[in-house]
């Protein structure tokens, strides 16, 4: 869903993951579209001090309020257990840009290769975290940048491949193994609904906008992707979505796209300019990245219209969200924030 690592990657990857500052203020965009879903509720975003040194973070997930995981640059994985934080031991100085994980000792973080090997991906058990992946025996690289699964043995991670290496890496609960997925694409994000419905997002050898669908037998370019990006770059960042028929794609610092289960379109944020996108339902969903100003913001819509959210001064780029529910939400980048419930 920015950072100084990815000036070693082409700019259509970059923009996914570099530097994003943003902003605090008022209405973005109207929709007359109220999706279903709980109403969200109203918080408020405050600066979190980890007590830890840290680089720029890239993501964050956890499999409860009190239990969060964040992960950065220089191998950093810090960790929330609902009242501090700590700074765990990762065993790696490689950039981390993806964390996810099926429960509370099944968790997994991967990055961005060293000059001397490919991106790691990590497991954390609830004890400790390993290195589990390292490469596949020969000297081809790869960049990991997303992550997500349905279970601790029906794992995606999604990246890219050095010379026709694979961009997707799959765990069936024993190995990781390549997928083919019909072409060579430099992939940055990826969700899903199920093992049947999942979405993956980048672009393609022709530095080409894409979006692969995965149906649980093949994956296939989704139609319309690029004509919905028409004046946009194609750097896809991040993506997301309430259900099969409500699905947001981030295009970083350029706009938003949303598929309704037929096509996708334009969304009319202003010229607010994404970096992330997640939500609670299709009624409480969340951008961060920055104004045409170039201020810090975080853009929050409600189900009829986007607005821009008071970060109450705070300073520094954001680059990853995640929540536990509409009432708490983290997004990280430069520092830590969170949006919890006013009281």
């Amino acid at each position: 869903m920015r950072r100084v690592a990815w000036l070693l990657l082409a700019v259509w990857i970059t923009g996914c993951l570099w530097w994003c500052p943003a902003c605090g203020g008022d209405e973005a965009g109207e929709s007359d579209n109220t999706p279903d879903g709980p109403a969200s509720c109203e918080c408020r975003w405050a600066q979190l001090e980890t007590g830890t040194s840290h680089g720029y973070l890239e993501s964050v997930w956890g499999s409860s309020a009190t239990d969060v995981f964040v992960v950065g640059l220089g191998g950093a994985i810090l960790h929330y257990n609902g009242s501090g934080w700590t700074r765990m031991e990762s065993g790696t100085d490689h950039d981390l840009y993806a964390v996810w994980g099926s429960s509370p000792t099944d968790v997994y973080a991967a990055g961005y290769p060293t000059p001397s090997g490919s991106g790691p991906i990590l497991h954390y058990d609830g004890s400790a975290w390993s290195q589990v992946f390292g490469g596949d025996g020969t000297s081809h690289w790869y960049s990991f940048y997303g992550l997500w699964g349905t279970s601790a043995w029906d794992i995606f991670v999604v990246g890219e491949g050095s010379e026709t290496r694979p961009s997707i890496l799959h765990y069936d609960g024993s190995t990781w193994s390549p997928v083919d997925a019909g072409g060579t694409y430099s992939l940055v994000a990826i969700w899903g609904t199920s093992a049947t419905d999942i979405f993956v997002a980048g672009s393609d050898a022709g530095k080409r906008p894409v979006i692969l669908h995965y149906d649980g037998s093949n994956w296939s370019p989704m139609a319309g992707v690029e004509d919905a990006m028409a004046r946009f770059y194609p750097a896809i960042c991040d993506i997301w979505g309430s259900s099969p028929s409500d699905i947001y794609a981030a295009v970083y610092f350029q706009g938003l796209i949303h598929y309704d289960g037929q096509e996708w379109r334009q969304v009319d944020i202003d010229e607010y300019q994404p970096a992330a996108v997640w939500g609670s339902s299709g009624a409480d969903v969340y951008l961060v990245g920055s104004t045409e100003s170039m201020e810090r913001g975080v853009l929050h819509y409600d189900g009829k219209s986007w607005r821009l959210m008071d970060l109450q001064g705070a300073g520094g780029g954001l680059y990853g969200m995640w929540g536990s529910g509409a009432c708490d939400v983290f997004a990280v980048g430069a520092g830590i924030m969170r949006c919890a419930e006013s009281s």
